[in-house]
């Protein structure tokens, strides 16, 4: 007896800034019914939640079921023996669309197949040689029944499976940025046909999109894309135009991202996107942090994307690899709040720094990073912007508030890393601002602040009229 079911179930991506996830549940209680009825017979309960809490199952409930009628034969099962097939499937969530029928075919002896066991680095590289490959192609559908035309996929190997091939999507799709329209998650549909061994026989996956990206034709898709490509391209040429030097690009564009793009207040996730951040100029961290790796990978940079946590909220920031060394870059850390446009100062903070530096801040899996153990802070110390004592410190504040006109409402910053052993604390600094002011602004009122972190040193002045 062979009977095959198909069940439908979502992998996502947790949101950047968002520690929830939703289950998707069908109001209609006769197809709910039949969902349970089925899985209480074909699937281990173990599907059923999240083992890793990085990954999330969302769990989708079928609207119809439909029985089909043709026969399939199993190779394990006893000769002979036939049965009527059954297929419990489900809408999809992401386009609503009817019920889709399938079949489960087997098209050999299952000794021919290499039963998975995990991990296994060819599994993963076809894997992600399919998934590339239709996403290059825009296909609203991958397809990996060769796969397990290669691999004997049991039925207790399903979860596992699933948690691997999610790996290598996300991998494959944190590595290309071109593929902003997309949101990272996808929808798996996976048939089980049971047989002596209940195994897996076919599996495609449905890639998700963006609110704002799901509904559009491939006319309208293809017209987005090309924007962002222009914009991406624009940029990057100015800054070639500037200079050759992979550092002062990177310099370059931090800044450029700063001063056109602002933190979206309503922290609204369908914003969180490159092209929200390139085309309407508002943005969360993923979409500073994709369009700094988009844009460097277009300069030839090697940018990566990294995700962790900052201040107990999802974050995303870059990693990049200049020569043998590799260094964070946290471009939405660095521009202040409110956004005051191309005027708005820029900070330096988060630029080119270690994980000793990152670290006091933020958090992430190190060991699924490469090692950033070198602190470069270049923007310092190609600029001139580095102290090694609290006497240089003094004498460079001398000069900054020498050079300010208390006569004038204008806003007066200096930022400069702090080398020495002795890096003052915040507290600390805003006594020795506060006393230098005194010496130089009598009689004049004035508006200041300053702070210490990650050897960073920031100090700001406005005289008022």
């Amino acid at each position: 007896m062979c009977i095959c079911h198909e069940v439908v179930f979502i992998k996502r991506l947790k949101a950047k800034n968002c520690p929830f996830c939703d289950v998707i549940r069908s109001k209609a209680l006769a197809a709910r019914l039949v969902w349970l009825f089925a899985l209480t017979l074909t699937l281990p309960w173990t599907l059923i939640g999240c083992q890793n809490p990085d990954l999330i199952w969302d769990l989708v409930l079928p609207t119809t079921s439909t029985v089909i009628t043709s026969l399939t034969h199993d190779p394990e099962t006893v000769p002979g023996s036939t049965s009527g097939q059954t297929e419990v499937s489900s809408g999809s969530p992401v386009t609503s669309a009817a019920a889709t029928e399938t079949t489960a075919q087997e098209t050999g002896p299952t000794s021919s197949r290499r039963v998975l066991v995990l991990p296994d680095d060819q599994f993963d590289q076809q894997i992600g040689d399919l998934v590339l490959t239709a996403l290059q192609a825009r296909q609203r559908t991958i397809v990996l029944d060769e796969v397990f035309q290669t691999y004997r996929v049991d039925e207790t190997m399903v979860q596992a499976t699933i948690d691997a091939i999610f790996a290598v999507y996300d991998e494959v799709f944190t590595e290309h940025p071109e593929f902003f329209f997309m949101s990272g998650s996808f929808e798996v549909s996976y048939t089980l046909l049971q047989g002596s061994r209940t195994s897996v026989s076919a599996m495609k996956l449905i890639p998700g999109f963006w609110p704002d990206t799901k509904q559009l034709t491939d006319q309208q898709l293809d017209q987005l894309i090309s924007r962002v490509t222009d914009e991406t391209r624009l940029i990057a040429d100015q800054i070639r135009q500037q200079t050759a030097d992979p550092i002062e690009q990177a310099i370059l564009l931090h800044d450029w991202l700063i001063l056109r793009i602002a933190y979206d207040p309503q922290a609204d996730q369908d914003n969180n996107t490159i092209h929200s951040a390139l085309l309407d100029g508002t943005t969360l961290c993923s979409g500073y942090a994709r369009s700094f790796q988009m844009i460097g990978q277009e300069l030839g940079l090697e940018v990566d994307l990294i995700t962790g946590q900052s201040g107990g909220i999802g974050h995303a920031w870059n990693l990049i690899t200049l020569g043998d060394h590799v260094y964070h870059i946290d471009v939405t850390h660095d521009d202040p709040l409110p956004d005051q446009g191309e005027k708005s100062p820029v900070n330096h903070r988060h630029l080119f720094r270690s994980d000793a530096q990152m670290g006091q801040t933020h958090q992430w899996q190190r060991s699924e990073y490469p090692a950033c153990p070198e602190d470069g802070a270049f923007y310092f110390t190609r600029k001139d912007l580095a102290v090694a004592s609290r006497k240089e410190l003094a004498r460079r504040l001398d000069d900054f508030l020498a050079d300010i006109d208390f006569s004038k409402q204008m806003s007066n910053r200096l930022e400069l890393l702090y080398t020495g052993d002795d890096v003052p604390s915040t507290e600390r600094l805003q006594k020795l601002f506060a006393d230098a002011l005194r010496d130089v602004a009598t009689g004049s009122s004035v508006v200041y602040r300053s702070d210490a972190e990650k050897s960073v040193l920031v100090m700001e002045v406005t005289p008022q009229s």
